[in-house]
């Protein structure tokens, strides 16, 4: 669940970003809602043990928070207006990816992190699972081998605790690719990274959710101290 409330807290986070920066987030906020809404969907689905279902909603998730971010970008405002009205059709993930990743600021971190082959690598595993797959594929992941299933499945009415590891194992990737491309989009965060009195609720409970080395990471970007920085951290 921590990584289900860290998500959520981007959500929260969001609209307050664009006081410190000129990149006002609002639209990125108005989409990310969306991803929040497949979160939780995704989430209900796989306590229902309805797992092929959960993937999608889940894939659709780090979609559509990619897709927020694209619109983010000022000469994407038009654009945005027609997406939101309908007018035109959603880009596919890799005119996004590719879009952002071509991004100054992108291109910067990339070269010295890789993030493009994260995402990259979490958007295919979660591409895997939308087709229906034979039973072997399953009990490799979800399984144990007492529970072998002869048929072709995708959906499967019961709770598996298996498949809830490996839906943790996802929200938590999908946390920290999306956090990282929000660290690297919106300026504003840095503000607060620089100033640890004012990381509390949300933004704390996200930090101290991602790996470590990904927030250390994102202080080598800003160029924050390291040390200086844990010190200010309270932990909850």
């Amino acid at each position: 669940m921590k990584n289900y409330n860290a998500f959520d807290d981007w959500a929260h986070e969001l609209p307050f970003l664009g006081e410190a920066s000129d990149n006002h987030p609002l639209r990125t906020w108005e989409v990310f809602l969306e991803a929040d809404v497949n979160m939780e969907a995704a989430l209900i689905q796989s306590i229902h043990g309805l797992y092929k279902s959960s993937l999608m909603s889940l894939r659709s998730c780090f979609e559509t928070a990619f897709l927020a971010v694209f619109h983010s970008y000022p000469e994407k405002y038009k654009e945005y207006n027609d997406f939101w009205d309908g007018k035109i059709e959603t880009p596919s993930f890799k005119e996004i990816r590719d879009y952002l990743f071509a991004k100054q600021e992108f291109k910067i971190f990339d070269a010295k992190y890789d993030l493009h082959t994260d995402v990259k690598a979490e958007y295919k595993t979660l591409s895997s699972y939308i087709h229906t797959r034979g039973y072997k594929r399953f009990e490799t992941h979800f399984r144990t081998p007492t529970e072998k299933r002869t048929e072709i499945f995708s959906d499967y009415l019961g709770y598996d605790p298996n498949f809830m590891k490996e839906m943790a194992s996802h929200l938590g990737g999908i946390l920290e690719v999306v956090s990282a491309v929000f660290a690297v989009r919106f300026h504003a965060i840095s503000s607060f990274f620089k100033k640890t009195e004012v990381i509390h609720g949300h933004l704390q409970n996200i930090i101290m959710t991602l790996p470590k080395h990904r927030v250390e990471q994102l202080l080598d970007y800003y160029q924050i101290d390291s040390v200086n920085f844990w010190k200010g951290i309270k932990k909850p």
